[in-house]
C-alpha cells in the first residue's frame, strides 16, 4: 500500500440522531443539501477531496493545511448562517477534527493512525467548532487569519500518547465558537500554564536554569491525569515581567497558572513560586527551595518533585471549593465527577448513595468520559465490601461492567486502569491481569500517586509485602497531602500485617483509622493487628465498631473469599478476627 502525505479534516454532524429522531425526512433533506452546496463546492474549490461518507459527516484529504483550514472554516461559516434561523435544538452543525500525517489513501476510504487521530479531535470539538493538532498548527503560514487557543497536551481516546491540541476560530461570528473559551471544558478538567520564571542576578544569556526547570515541571504534570496543561512555547511570551494573571487566562483559557522567580547570589540560588486560580487570583500554594548552583540538576529535580506532590491535590481542593460556590444545574462533567468523588471516600451511607447519582450525571453529560465509569465500578466494590450490598453478585457484576466501559472509553488513563486492576484482583482474583494494568498505568502516567497506592494492596495479596510497601510509599512520596491518604496508609498497613511485621501493621491502621475511621478494610486488619500484638482488648473494642459498622460480617464467609492467593495468609487473617470476639 503507498503511503502518502495529507492533512485530513474528520467531519460529523452534533447530536445526529437526536435531529433524526425529531424529524428524519426534513434533518436528511437538509443535510444533503449543504453536502451537495457547502461542504463538496468548498473541499474542491480548495483541492481536497472526500474519501468517505460516513452517513452523517465525511472524511476529506488535502495535500496542505492551508487548504484544509480553509475549507473547514468556509463550511463551518455558510452552514452556520444557513441554519441561524432553525430552533437551536433543530440546527445542524458540524465538529471538526483535523490533523496531518503519513496515511493510505485509496478510492473511498483513508487509513493510518493520523487518520484515527483527526477522528478523536472531531469528537472533542463542541458543534460548530474546530480542533486541530500541534503538527497542523506548526505548519500554517505565518499570515493565517484564524485565531487559536493552545489546549495544551490531551489524553485522547485509544491514543497511546498525548496530543497537543488547539481550538481554532472559523469566524467571528457570535454564533460560533470562540477559541478563548474552548478547553475542551465540556468535561471541565481545570487547565494550568507553567510560565517562565524570572531570573534575577544573572544576565539574559543563562536562563537555561529556568527554562529547564519549567519544561520539566511541564513534562511532569504532563502525564497526569488531573488536568490539562499548555505547553510551554505558549508561555514564552510572558518571560521577563510579572504576568497579568487573568490575560492569561484570557489568552490561553486556563483556569490556574504556575509562576515564580529565581535569584542569584554567588553560588547560591534561592527559588520560589506560587499557584495561583486566574479567576479569583487566590494564592492556593507556595512553594520555595534553596541550593548550591554547583548542584543545579538536584535543586531542579527536587523542586519539580515538590510541585508534583503538592500541585494536584490543592488544585482538587481549590476545584471543590469552585463547585460549592455553582448552583447544581450549572454543573459540567468533571464537577459531578469531582464531587462524587469526594462524597464516595466520606463512607456516609447517604453521602455514599448521592456519589454514585453524581458519577452516573457525569456520565450522562460526557459519555465518552472514562474516570466516572471506573469509580462507579469502584462504587459497587465499596459497596460490597462496607457490607452495604443488597446483592454482592449484582455489585460485582456491575464491577465488571463500568471497568470494561471505562477501558473501552479510554485505555491509556492512568485511574481508570489502576482501579480496573485493582478491582480484578481484589473481586476475582485475578492478578496476572492486574499485574498488566498497573503496568500500562504507569506506563500512561508515571507520576500519578494514585496508580502507585492502588496497585500496592494486589502485592500484599500475592503475598509480597515488601513491594506492597515500596509501592504505597512512592504514592506516599508523590503525594504527602493527598486528602484520601487514609487509603495509602491501610495499603502500609496491609504490607506489614503480610510481612508479620505486626507492631508496624497496628502503626498504620491506627493512622488510617484516625483519617477515615468509617473505612472497614482499614478496621479489619487493625483489629488482626492488634489481636496478633496481644493487644486483645483493644482489639475487642474496634471489633465492636467494626460489627457497628457492618453488623452482617462474618469471620469465615469473608476471609475464605478475601484476596489473599495464600490460603494460609486467609487462615491466619481468620484466627486473628476470631480472637478478637468477631463472630465466625
Amino acid at each position: 500500500m503507498d503511503r502518502q502525505f495529507a492533512a485530513i479534516l474528520f467531519a460529523d454532524v452534533a447530536g445526529y440522531s437526536r435531529l433524526m429522531e425529531a424529524d428524519e425526512t426534513r434533518t436528511h433533506r437538509r443535510l444533503r443539501a449543504l453536502f451537495s452546496e457547502v461542504v463538496e463546492p468548498a473541499i474542491a474549490e480548495r483541492d481536497g477531496r472526500i474519501v468517505k461518507s460516513t452517513g452523517d459527516g465525511f472524511i476529506a484529504c488535502f495535500t496542505n493545511v492551508n487548504n484544509a483550514i480553509e475549507a473547514a472554516a468556509d463550511i463551518q461559516q455558510e452552514s452556520y448562517q444557513r441554519e441561524a434561523d432553525s430552533p437551536i435544538e433543530r440546527r445542524i452543525a458540524f465538529r471538526m477534527g483535523l490533523h496531518s500525517g503519513d496515511v493510505v489513501v485509496e478510492d473511498h476510504d483513508v487509513y493510518g493512525s493520523d487518520v484515527n487521530i483527526a477522528a478523536r479531535l472531531q469528537e472533542l470539538a463542541e458543534p460548530n467548532g474546530l480542533l486541530i493538532s500541534g503538527a497542523v498548527q506548526e505548519q500554517l503560514d505565518n499570515d493565517s487569519t484564524f485565531p487559536s487557543v493552545d489546549l495544551g497536551f490531551v489524553q485522547l481516546k485509544n491514543i497511546a500518547n498525548p496530543v497537543r491540541v488547539f481550538g481554532v476560530a472559523a469566524s467571528r461570528d457570535k454564533g460560533l465558537p470562540d477559541p478563548k473559551s474552548m478547553s475542551l471544558r465540556s468535561r471541565g478538567i481545570p487547565s494550568i500554564a507553567v510560565l517562565p520564571f524570572n531570573e534575577y542576578g544573572v544576565d539574559s544569556n543563562h536562563n537555561y536554569f529556568g527554562d529547564g526547570l519549567v519544561f520539566d515541571i511541564i513534562s511532569a504534570l504532563a502525564s497526569l491525569p488531573d488536568f490539562h496543561v499548555v505547553s510551554r512555547s505558549s508561555t514564552l511570551k510572558y518571560r521577563g515581567s510579572e504576568p497579568d494573571l487573568r490575560g492569561v487566562s484570557r489568552e490561553l483559557g486556563v483556569r490556574y497558572a504556575l509562576w515564580g522567580n529565581i535569584r542569584r547570589h554567588k553560588s547560591r540560588l534561592r527559588i520560589s513560586a506560587e499557584l495561583v486560580d486566574t479567576e479569583t487570583l487566590r494564592t492556593i500554594a507556595t512553594y520555595q527551595g534553596d541550593g548550591d548552583s554547583d548542584d543545579l540538576f538536584a535543586l531542579q529535580d527536587r523542586l519539580t518533585e515538590q510541585v508534583i506532590q503538592t500541585l494536584a491535590p490543592n488544585i482538587r481542593m481549590a476545584e471543590l471549593h469552585r463547585i460549592e460556590r455553582k448552583r447544581p444545574e450549572s454543573f459540567d462533567a468533571y464537577d459531578y465527577f469531582l464531587r462524587g468523588l469526594d462524597l464516595i471516600y466520606r463512607l456516609d451511607r447517604e453521602e455514599f448513595g448521592h456519589s454514585l447519582r453524581m458519577f452516573h450525571e457525569a456520565i450522562r453529560l460526557a459519555p465518552d468520559y472514562a474516570p466516572p465509569y471506573a469509580f462507579t465500578a469502584l462504587w459497587h466494590s465499596i459497596c460490597a465490601n462496607q457490607g452495604w450490598s443488597s446483592d454482592r453478585r449484582v455489585d460485582a457484576g456491575k464491577v465488571v461492567e463500568f471497568s470494561a466501559a471505562a477501558l473501552l472509553r479510554d485505555p491509556n488513563n492512568a485511574w481508570a486502569l489502576a482501579l480496573s486492576g485493582q478491582l480484578r484482583a481484589l473481586l476475582f482474583h485475578d492478578f496476572d491481569t492486574a499485574f498488566d494494568l498497573f503496568e500500562r498505568a504507569l506506563r500512561a502516567s508515571p507520576n500519578t500517586a494514585f496508580v502507585w497506592s492502588r496497585s500496592s494492596p494486589v502485592f500484599s495479596y500475592v503475598g509480597d509485602g515488601a513491594e506492597a510497601t515500596r509501592r504505597a510509599m512512592r504514592g506516599l512520596h508523590l503525594s504527602p497531602f493527598d486528602p484520601n491518604i487514609f487509603f495509602t496508609h491501610c495499603a502500609l498497613g496491609l504490607a506489614a500485617y503480610t510481612e508479620r511485621e505486626y507492631e508496624r501493621a497496628v502503626t498504620w491502621a491506627r493512622r488510617s483509622y484516625t483519617e477515615n475511621p468509617a473505612y472497614t478494610a482499614n478496621l479489619r486488619f487493625l483489629i488482626a493487628g492488634l489481636a496478633a500484638t496481644g493487644q486483645s482488648t483493644e482489639a475487642r473494642h474496634f471489633a465492636q465498631i467494626l460489627f457497628g459498622l457492618e453488623p452482617d460480617f462474618r469471620v469465615l464467609r469473608f476471609t475464605n473469599t478475601y484476596a489473599y492467593r495464600d490460603e494460609r495468609l486467609r487462615a491466619r487473617f481468620a484466627d486473628h478476627l476470631l480472637s478478637a470476639g468477631l463472630p465466625a
